[in-house]
């Protein structure tokens, strides 16, 4: 399963976003989700969109995932190449 994930803010401490889709092997969709979410920063829309992407496949059964996001910061950090900004410590820790 493919998992394409990305998050928004309208600016820094401003309303946010998230969304997710996933996709089967033959690229066919299976299933997208987005909402708004409180007030914050890109990093944290990024951040959220991972955690409820994987809470989603947890709660589905799906194990097998390859998960893609256009964020370096956590590409980075999930990755472990970089240490956890503050801001997304408890988002990132709760994954």
């Amino acid at each position: 399963m493919k998992c394409n994930t990305d998050g928004a803010s309208r600016g820094n401490l401003r309303r946010c976003s998230y969304g997710f889709c996933l996709r089967n092997r033959d690229v066919d969709l299976i299933y997208s989700h987005g909402e708004e979410i409180h007030e914050g920063t890109n990093i944290e829309a990024e951040a959220i969109a991972i955690k409820e992407t994987l809470a989603h496949c947890v709660t589905v059964g799906i194990t097998h995932i390859c998960l893609e996001t256009d964020s370096l910061v956590l590409i980075k950090v999930v990755t472990k190449v970089w240490k956890v900004p503050w801001n997304i410590a408890i988002t990132v820790k709760d994954t």
